[in-house]
């Protein structure tokens, strides 16, 4: 099956964009796959990748093609245009859309027409497939799919987990400042372990309240901002991952998180929901409610060696049988070939007004931005 995969943005580090390349690897569909992005800042890539409007873009005629799988992460009037674009030279695509979020998630909301042309919606977890926003889609129009990654559960393969020598204990975690909830240091001061020590990664160094507070104590190390490399070895220094995030992030099930329990560390957790769908408590980590528990866990973890190294085996056990990589592509195509079947495409959307007065208010910029294609405070992409 030739997919036309669609997004605003394709930017090398960035999460959709990474997750796009990632699937289409798995997939390994060779030729029979074109990428299209709005805003196409890719600096190297192996991937068909064609920024819309280019020269390159106005050239093709898209007839080869069986459908659109659409990602949708950053907002824009993509979608619309190229839809346009199509029309007008007589063609007409079904449309897988991948939301990438939360859908409730601040102005990131399916816009009215994004939900019309969409003849299957895809949700990312469990938390975003209940998100009550989208409770007048039909059952029949919906799925949920985790985007996983097969090189995390192949590089991580021969790490073991060891016991060290110095009885030191590492807790470690790698989230961006955004992520970093204000009480974390309070938390990681009231657990009660000799020879401890606090290491962060995805941060950066200089003016930020993690930063300042990191210097006041001798038993916190700031990474900073790493390149996957680094970021891959110092996670392999983690003793125990503590994963606190604010209840209100942006996150799904997380893909640091997976690389952690792929390497076999236990994990304490405690923040919103999606990422909650990795564990089976007690099993495999541990989800914390409060402060309390989170602070419990974490020097019961931290007591007792072979009682970590049994949960992080658990761990790796269970990110390789339920976030398979191949079970990921085989789901897609179980979408791709209903959406291509003419009785699925016969039922609607009905959106409820309610809706609409919602996105109005939630997202007027947007609203003018994809109305009259005007984004001020975007460079120009690069021309491949």
């Amino acid at each position: 099956m030739r997919i036309i995969f669609l997004l605003s943005l394709y930017k090398d580090g960035d999460g959709v964009s990474d997750a796009l390349a990632n699937y289409v690897k798995e997939r390994g569909d060779g030729n029979k796959h074109l990428i299209v992005a709005k805003w196409n800042y890719a600096q190297k890539s192996d991937l068909n990748v064609v920024e819309y409007g280019s020269d390159e873009f106005q050239q093709m005629d898209f007839k080869e093609y069986d459908l659109i799988h659409y990602f949708k992460g950053t907002s824009s009037n993509v979608l619309c245009q190229f839809l346009a674009s199509l029309k007008k030279k007589g063609l007409k695509l079904p449309v897988v859309t991948s939301i990438c979020q939360r859908p409730s998630y601040k102005s990131l909301l399916m816009s009215p027409y994004e939900i019309k042309k969409t003849d299957c919606f895809v949700m990312i977890d469990k938390a975003s497939y209940n998100d009550s926003i989208l409770s007048f889609v039909p059952e029949s129009k919906k799925a949920q799919i985790y985007f996983c990654n097969s090189d995390d559960i192949d590089n991580t393969q021969d790490i073991e987990y060891i016991q060290r020598t110095d009885g030191k204990i590492i807790f470690g975690r790698g989230t961006t400042l955004s992520k970093c909830p204000r009480d974390m240091f309070e938390i990681f001061d009231a657990i009660n372990v000799p020879n401890k020590e606090f290491h962060i990664a995805g941060v950066p160094k200089g003016d930020n309240w993690v930063s300042k507070e990191a210097e006041k104590r001798d038993n916190v190390v700031l990474h900073g901002m790493l390149p996957f490399n680094k970021w891959f070895d110092v996670c392999k220094s983690f003793d125990v991952v503590l994963y606190y995030i604010p209840k209100d992030s942006h996150a799904s099930i997380d893909a640091n998180l997976g690389l952690a329990m792929n390497m076999r560390k236990p994990v304490v957790y405690m923040g919103c929901e999606a990422p909650k769908e990795r564990f089976e408590h007690g099993k495999n980590g541990f989800i914390a409610n409060n402060a309390a528990e989170f602070v419990a866990y974490a020097e019961k973890l931290a007591a007792d060696f072979e009682y970590r190294k049994k949960i992080g085996e658990c761990a790796r056990q269970t990110v390789c049988v339920d976030f398979s990589p191949v079970k990921m592509v085989e789901l897609y195509q179980d979408v791709y070939n209903e959406v291509v079947s003419e009785s699925h495409l016969k039922e609607k959307v009905k959106i409820p007004f309610g809706y609409y007065v919602q996105y109005m208010k939630r997202c007027p910029k947007r609203i003018l931005q994809e109305t009259f294609d005007y984004y001020p405070n975007v460079k120009k992409a690069q021309k491949r």
